[in-house]
């Protein structure tokens, strides 16, 4: 009697077949492949110019045409509301010396905090435009983005970062 050697990787269904098995791997391996492109297509585009975007592009491009910083292509973008806050953690590096561009459109004033790895709050006297800031130690730093309870509405933010 001769025994059937295992088969590496062979799925058999219920009634024994290989076919079917095949087929459905074929399947799902175009749905994957379908979805990854139709992902990398989605990605191709810039997302929509607003006016907070391009103001603080207009800080940033400032910064690096006249101070050399280095921004990162990634920003923070989203809409700040009455009394809520918006916590933003970065890691800064102590060697580096860094430079946030706040853009906004809206009625009130954004106000920025950094705060350490501690949750100590480290003073700025910045609301909105540029603020920079040379980090006493490498790690985890937090960013506080608000604006006050009594504002009329959300005001949209965008805030971006670069080092030197």
């Amino acid at each position: 009697m001769t025994e059937a050697k295992p088969q590496p990787f062979a799925v058999r269904l219920p009634d024994g077949s290989h076919a079917r098995a095949r087929r459905l791997y074929r399947w799902l391996a175009a749905l994957g492949l379908a979805l990854w492109l139709a992902g990398v297509a989605g990605a191709q585009g810039d997302p929509p110019q607003t006016p907070e975007v391009a103001a603080a592009e207009r800080i940033a491009n400032r910064l690096v045409a006249e101070e050399k910083y280095a921004f990162r292509h990634a920003s923070w973008r989203g809409a700040l509301k009455p009394g809520k806050l918006v916590v933003l953690p970065v890691f800064l590096f102590s060697e580096n010396d860094y430079a946030f561009a706040l853009g906004f459109q809206g009625g009130a004033v954004p106000s920025l905090s950094i705060f350490d790895p501690n949750g100590k709050a480290i003073p700025t006297g910045v609301s909105a435009g540029a603020f920079r800031f040379k980090p006493p130690a490498t790690g985890h730093y937090y960013i506080r983005l608000r604006i006050p309870a009594n504002a009329s509405g959300p005001v949209e933010c965008c805030l971006n970062y670069g080092w030197r």
